[in-house]
């Protein structure tokens, strides 16, 4: 795989969070032939060369993915990072070049319960929205969704807590599709809770008592 960093960082308000993911790619790609594409087995005992895949702009698309778990994990538990598995499946946001480029809606929702098990959801049900540019050799990708859904396989953010997420990237210049690409393990975003209002007053509270006190002492040790 040709990607090997991609920076991220996370935008979040009371309704809605946004991902602006950025990578260096040559080859802005933005055309992808399913007739050329190599089908895993099922098996994976026999893998791909890379000098064999067809490595030509033209042939596939240039695409990332945002992966979390579908049910938040308990304790230091997670999903396997490589789509999860049949009893902890994982939500992906797919963006995908070619649709973008064709002004449709480039951010597919999809759930999957292994590597071979990824299924997309019906178009009616996709909460997340992206937009991704290509200038000077850099992808720059935004992936924005609401907080939380009426969805039970979507991920739900939830202030406070530490949320699992990995990334899957695909050059589609370096023969990138399906299975083969880029992938991280689990890294975390937490949206921090804001503080209340009334733990300054509380605190400002404290400061004035502590001050009343010190300023009756003093009194007290100047009197003759």
């Amino acid at each position: 795989p040709s990607v090997d960093l991609v920076t991220i960082r996370a935008l979040y308000n009371d309704k809605e969070i946004a991902f602006l993911m950025e990578w260096g790619d040559r080859f802005k790609d933005t055309v992808h032939n399913p007739d050329l594409e190599y089908k895993m087995p099922a098996s994976y005992e026999g893998y791909v060369k890379w000098a064999n895949l067809p490595q030509k702009p033209g042939n596939f698309r240039d695409s990332i993915a945002l992966q979390f778990p579908v049910k938040m994990p308990e304790g230091t538990k997670r999903p396997h990072f490589f789509r999860g598995d049949s009893s902890s499946p994982v939500n992906l946001w797919l963006w995908k070049s070619d649709l973008e480029e064709s002004n449709q809606p480039s951010v597919e929702d999809a759930d999957a319960s292994g590597p071979n098990q990824l299924k997309i959801q019906p178009q009616d049900t996709w909460h997340a929205k992206g937009k991704g540019v290509w200038n000077g050799g850099v992808w720059r990708v935004v992936i924005k969704r609401p907080l939380l859904t009426d969805d039970k396989n979507d991920i739900q953010f939830e202030k406070g807590k530490f949320i699992p997420f990995s990334l899957n990237v695909w050059d589609g210049s370096n023969g990138e599709h399906n299975l083969l690409m880029s992938l991280s393990t689990w890294n975390y975003v937490i949206l921090e809770q804001s503080t209340p209002v009334t733990v300054w007053v509380y605190a400002l509270f404290g400061v004035v008592g502590m001050v009343g006190v010190e300023l009756w002492f003093v009194r007290r040790i100047r009197k003759p």
